[in-house]
């Protein structure tokens, strides 16, 4: 559970904040070698402007990328990072408009290339400054619909020419949205959505994900439900 609690780490704590009251002196400015960290908290928030529930699936995916990477090996400090840069994924939909973010029904094909642009959006806000971190945000928010096969977008990339990072988000991405409820369609429990990963339906297939992602989410679905259950309060 050690996992799920460092959701409330940094990204989280900074919703809580409230700008001091009249007479209240205000906090004092923080050491240079914090900016990066709260940067990325002021950011965090940002993305979750427009939508709450979209602010807490920004958080579970950030815990499920870690998942994925400690599975595939990789050094804490990757995990470290990819945890923080996944969060922002979607932070390029503060720039779509709300009729269409919010719509209830299925879209219209000219809605669906507006909700598309969320990906270079969000690559353009996070490409703004030189970092690391910030490398790594901006290459998931412009590459996490982009499909192992090619059908996705906006490049219509394929298999490793597709950033690792943005692969890794792909799975947690759509894990996490076939649980959750949307405006268009009602959540699907645990074992529903890991087969639709692990052996299609009609509108995912499993050449949509690097097979290697495929390859570990049978020893990472238990953490997977579990984030869940505890992000959610189910």
């Amino acid at each position: 559970m050690a996992v799920v609690g460092a959701a409330t780490d940094g990204l989280a704590k900074v919703a809580a904040r409230r700008p001091p009251g009249p007479g209240t002196e205000a906090a004092p400015p923080l050491p240079l070698e914090a900016a990066p960290e709260t940067l990325f908290e002021c950011l965090a928030v940002a993305a979750e402007h427009k939508d709450n529930e979209t602010g807490r699936h920004n958080r579970r995916i950030g815990l499920y990328a870690k998942v994925v990477a400690n599975a595939l090996g990789w050094s804490r400090e990757r995990q470290a990072v990819i945890e923080i840069a996944a969060t922002l994924h979607d932070i390029g939909k503060i720039g779509i408009p709300d009729n269409i973010l919010f719509k209830p029904g299925d879209l219209t094909e000219a809605e669906k290339l507006v909700m598309q642009r969320h990906t270079t959006i969000g690559y353009t806000i996070l490409s703004a400054a030189r970092d690391p971190l910030l490398a790594c945000a901006a290459s998931i928010a412009q590459y996490h619909h982009e499909q192992w096969c090619g059908g996705g977008y906006p490049h219509g990339l394929t298999g490793r020419d597709i950033p690792v990072e943005a692969r890794v988000t792909t799975i947690c991405d759509v894990y996490d949205a076939l649980r959750s409820e949307r405006p268009y369609k009602s959540p699907l429990s645990h074992q529903d959505a890991l087969a639709i990963i692990l052996t299609g339906d009609g509108r995912t297939h499993t050449s949509h994900f690097d097979p290697e992602m495929l390859a570990v989410m049978p020893d990472v679905e238990a953490s997977f439900e579990r984030i869940f259950a505890v992000m959610t309060g189910t």
